[in-house]
């Protein structure tokens, strides 16, 4: 794995978690955060960004009942890009998750260490 793809984001999960499973039966999770990446040039008004995440297999299977709309995540994952029909398609893969609010609570880290791929 390069350094130079590995990514860190900080946001709010903007949609419940979708468990789909492949064709030979593994779990694939899928959602979305809301990331603000700063400010506009000349004017005050913040940058939102909505990247894509997976997460596969058992890991998926485990965590899609602590994922939850509006809940601030903290992640590190690899930036991927699938190509299909002269279209692009960025998302990225999970390697770490940490779960921090659920909406309307204390901000309160809880760590969920994630078993290493292939697992």
């Amino acid at each position: 794995m390069s350094a130079d793809n590995v990514c860190n984001f900080v946001g709010r999960c903007t949609q419940e978690p979708e468990l789909k499973y492949t064709s030979d039966g593994q779990g694939v999770l899928y959602f979305a955060l809301a990331v603000n990446s700063g400010y506009s040039k000349g004017k005050q008004e913040d940058i939102v960004v909505f990247p894509r995440f997976k997460l596969f297999g058992k890991r998926a299977e485990s965590l899609v009942k602590h994922i939850v709309k509006g809940q601030v995540l903290s992640i590190q994952a690899i930036y991927c890009l699938d190509v299909n029909e002269n279209k692009y398609y960025p998302w990225f893969l999970v390697q770490d998750l940490r779960l921090w609010t659920k909406p309307k609570k204390e901000l309160k880290e809880e760590t969920v260490r994630l078993a290493p791929s292939g697992q």
